[in-house]
C-alpha cells in the first residue's frame, strides 16, 4: 500500500510541476479573439509572408537576434529530451514547439528572423557566422523581391 501511495503522490507532484513549468503552446492559431485582443493571421512559412524589412541587414545586427533565437532552439530542443547541440531540421517536436513559440510570444522581429532562415539553418543549434552572412545575403534578395527593403 505504501509504495502504490508513494507512486500516486510522485505522479500527480510531476503532472503538477509540468503544468507550472511554462505556458502552454498548444495550436490555438484558428481560435477567435476576444473582445480586445489582435488576431496574428497565419505563420510566416513562405517568404512572401515574412516581413524582410525589420530583420536586420548585417551580421552584427542579426547577432542578437541569432543568440536570442538559438537559446529558444536549444531549450526546446532538451524539452524534447534530444542533445541541445544538433540540426533539428527533421525532428517534429522541436519543429512544432519552437515554431509554436516563436510566433506567439516573440517579437515581431524575432518571427521574421525565424521564419526568414531556411530549415536547415532555422533549426542548426551550431549556426556560424557564415550561415549569418548566407542568411544577409538571402535576406537582401527576398526584401527586393517582396519589396520590404530598409
Amino acid at each position: 500500500m505504501r509504495g502504490w501511495l508513494s507512486a500516486v503522490v510522485l505522479s500527480v507532484a510531476v503532472a503538477g510541476g509540468a503544468v507550472v513549468a511554462g505556458p502552454s503552446f498548444a495550436d490555438d492559431h484558428g481560435a477567435k479573439a476576444t473582445e480586445g485582443e489582435a488576431t496574428k493571421g497565419p505563420m510566416p512559412v513562405a517568404p512572401k509572408d515574412v516581413d524582410w524589412s525589420i530583420i536586420p541587414d548585417s551580421v552584427d545586427g542579426l547577432k542578437g537576434l541569432n543568440t536570442e533565437q538559438l537559446r529558444d532552439l536549444r531549450r526546446f530542443a532538451e524539452l524534447c529530451d534530444y542533445d541541445v547541440n544538433m540540426n533539428y531540421d527533421e525532428s517534429p517536436c522541436v519543429i512544432s514547439d519552437l515554431n509554436d513559440y516563436i510566433w506567439q510570444y516573440r517579437s515581431p522581429q524575432m518571427v521574421a528572423f525565424h521564419f526568414g532562415m531556411l530549415p536547415n539553418m532555422r533549426y542548426d543549434a551550431n549556426r556560424t557566422t557564415a550561415d549569418l552572412e548566407r542568411f544577409v545575403t538571402r535576406r537582401n534578395e527576398m526584401a527586393k523581391k517582396y519589396g520590404s527593403d530598409n
